[in-house]
């Protein structure tokens, strides 16, 4: 049954003493360092990979006999600090005696670094997206492809005075913000409509803002397309076009 437990090749597993030196590590584990098993019997853990933390958590299990386990953490080698900073997911359980005493360890370890690197990476490019989204001065929307509304823009908010709650997965031409008639209602559902169809749709409407006036929106609605031509968005965007208008009035 040990044997096989070592020959497990999609987890790093090394077995220490009380002392926390090697006794024994599969091939995972030798592999990870480009070495054999052999090289690790007999060497101590924090000798070749020295962290204070860790070495903290090693002592507890051994001195609790409670297993330890955690995801993601953050580890850089300080003998090879080139190598950068990797994340582990790992558990630590102790082997104890038939008086139940503690005398070894066994770590398992998975290198999750590729899994948070993307993460951090999707985290990044989600700042980069709301910093870009919300600094616009365009009104901008997001929403699904029968028209509820997913997410709204800061220009959006600040200007209308809507509370993201209060309209998060309702219907756009039920918002607020329309000059309340059952024409730009209807208007508002046969575009969206077209959209989802998979069509950009443009069209002008006024909408109230928050201290009561009316302001002309020249309006885009785009759907973004997957890859078998099926609409999976819808993008709102509105251009406050009130000073253009107004000035062709006066001409």
């Amino acid at each position: 049954i040990l044997e096989r437990f070592f020959d497990i090749s999609e987890f790093m597993i090394a077995y220490f003493d009380s002392n926390f030196n090697f006794i024994r590590v599969n091939s995972a584990y030798a592999a990870a360092d480009q070495n054999h098993p052999d090289y690790y019997i007999g060497k101590n853990h924090f000798e070749l990979f020295p962290n204070e933390e860790n070495q903290a958590i090693f002592k507890k299990v051994l001195e609790t006999g409670k297993p330890f386990s955690i995801i993601e953490k953050p580890f850089e080698f300080p003998l090879n600090p080139e190598r950068g900073t990797s994340y582990w997911d790992w558990s630590l359980m102790p082997v104890k005696d038939i008086e139940n005493q503690v005398i070894g360890l066994i770590m398992v370890l998975s290198d999750v670094t590729a899994r948070k690197s993307a993460q951090l990476d999707l985290e990044k490019s989600e700042h980069r997206f709301r910093a870009l989204f919300n600094q616009t001065f365009q009104h901008v929307a997001l929403l699904s492809p029968d028209g509820k509304v997913t997410l709204i823009n800061q220009t959006a908010i600040d200007f209308t005075g809507v509370d993201p709650i209060d309209i998060n997965g309702k219907p756009l031409w039920e918002m607020p913000w329309w000059v309340q008639n059952l024409e730009v209602s209807q208007l508002m559902q046969d575009a969206i409509h077209e959209a989802g169809n998979g069509t950009t749709v443009r069209c002008v409407h006024p909408i109230t803002s928050k201290t009561g006036e009316i302001a002309t929106m020249d309006i885009t609605i785009k759907p973004l397309l997957d890859e078998f031509e099926k609409p999976i968005l819808l993008i709102f965007e509105a251009r406050d076009i009130t000073d253009r208008v107004l000035a062709e009035e006066r001409l």
